[in-house]
């Protein structure tokens, strides 16, 4: 799952949102905070992880052989 954050919306309310997803089976999200060119990985049963500029999302377990620069994603 992805969302994007949009500047109205608060950091709290898009992480209720995905603790939403996660009860309903959803097992991995990235939330893309555009303003800070980051994203925060989640999980239903791991602490969120801060991605930056230099590292690269993967799909984990939930999709194998996935793998995205962080970079690419602010083109």
């Amino acid at each position: 799952m992805v969302e994007i954050r949009s500047p109205e919306d608060s950091l709290q309310s898009q992480i209720g949102k995905m603790n939403d997803y996660f009860a309903n089976g959803t097992r991995l999200a990235w939330l893309i905070l555009p303003e800070e060119q980051s994203v925060i990985v989640l999980t239903p049963d791991s602490a969120p992880v801060a991605c930056g500029m230099g590292d690269t999302l993967d799909g984990g377990n939930v999709l194998p052989g996935l793998a995205v620069p962080v970079s690419e994603l602010f083109l």
